[in-house]
């Protein structure tokens, strides 16, 4: 049953990834049909989306948040970063990476795609990184010792109780 499942969505997924890399000439959209039929494909491709600019959140979070609460050098350069980008508005980077992600993936939908996926990307990175980088660095001191009595090196510390800790904000700052 697992495999049918997992047999399904590949398939799906496919499916969409060929539909996100059609022809586009720059000049007139792709044609979208109103039949009803069609909706599921297109909730497909605004799944794909939302999902693949989740992932890439998810990633820069771990990434760069757990830079910013181990090392003072990093989070001396990360946090002015992320703080100027927050403040950014999104249709501040749409200005300028549209024709960057049109250029990127010249004759093909994806480069809308990617301009898409960059604008999940951008609405939800910069919080979710402030916010893991807030409950590292205040993690109670009895959890912590907690995890030091376990014997926990620094990954396990990181899995099961920062990251567990922040679960709750990431949670929130990925909606």
């Amino acid at each position: 049953m697992v495999i049918l499942i997992f047999g399904m969505l590949s398939g799906a997924f496919i499916h969409g990834w060929q539909g996100m890399h059609a022809y586009f000439n720059g000049e007139s959209f792709p044609i979208l049909s109103t039949d009803y039929r069609q909706l599921p494909y297109y909730t497909l491709r605004t799944t794909m989306r939302l999902s693949i600019g989740l992932v890439f959140s998810m990633l820069f979070t771990l990434v760069f948040g757990v830079l910013a609460a181990k090392f003072a050098a990093m989070r001396r350069v990360i946090l002015p970063f992320v703080n100027f980008m927050e403040s950014v508005p999104l249709l501040g980077f749409l200005t300028f990476t549209t024709a960057f992600f049109l250029g990127l993936y010249p004759h093909s939908v994806m480069g809308l795609e990617g301009l898409a996926i960059f604008a999940v990307f951008t609405g939800q990175a910069w919080n979710m990184m402030l916010t893991l980088y807030q409950t590292l660095c205040v993690l109670p001191v009895e959890l912590t010792e907690a995890t030091a009595a376990f014997r926990c090196n620094p990954w396990q510390r990181f899995w099961r109780l920062g990251f567990l800790y922040s679960f709750p904000g990431l949670l929130w700052n990925t909606m």
